[in-house]
């Protein structure tokens, strides 16, 4: 198996042992009930709001015409698939607890899409928003959502945000791509934008 292929086995391995260990605790948890979506409303509305600005960091980077290699190009138009597949979660989530739902059309993208003039400073900037969308779940999982459905599309998403980062490390040359045993040090050695 070639180095990067490898890598990025590693990545998606990870990502998928989390979420099992995340979905299982959803499950059995007594802590997380449904009854308290009231509480997690405003965290689940401002997920919404950050995908649909992934999303829309996503166009505006892929439309630049700054990315110049088919597969990051591939890649990108995955991820961003991804971000729209998260932000219709995060809807069908309000709206099935009786909450408006996000409309895409009011975001806007990253402020950082206004100082890129490359393709490396696309990548960076990717990895940035990715890295602020698996903090963003991470903490609230961690700290904050109360019941047992936004508990688990939280923990749904965090393992994708996740390999998306990873993914951009390794991209980028950082090496190795998962450079510890926790979530807080993936960014050591990092400067995000």
């Amino acid at each position: 198996m070639e180095r990067r292929n490898f890598l990025r086995s590693l990545a998606y391995t990870g990502g998928l042992v989390t979420t099992a260990g995340i979905l299982h605790s959803c499950k059995s948890s007594t802590a997380a009930t449904d009854g308290d979506f009231s509480e997690d409303e405003p965290i689940v509305r401002a997920g919404a709001e950050f995908e649909a600005m992934g999303v829309k960091t996503y166009e505006v980077a892929a439309n630049s015409g700054l990315l110049k290699d088919q597969a990051v190009i591939d890649t990108a138009v995955a991820f961003m698939n991804d971000h729209k597949k998260h932000f219709d979660e995060l809807n069908k989530l309000l709206s099935a607890n009786s909450f408006d739902e996000v409309d895409p059309t009011n975001a806007s993208p990253d402020p950082g899409v206004g100082s890129v003039a490359n393709q490396t400073d696309v990548l960076n900037l990717a990895l940035s928003v990715e890295f602020q969308a698996a903090t963003f779940y991470f903490s609230n999982i961690v700290t904050a959502i109360k019941s047992a459905s936004a508990l688990k599309v939280f923990a749904n998403i965090l393992p994708v945000e996740t390999a998306h980062f990873n993914t951009y490390k390794n991209v980028l040359g950082y090496t190795p791509a998962i450079d510890g045993a926790f979530f807080e040090d993936l960014t050591s050695g990092l400067e995000l934008i």
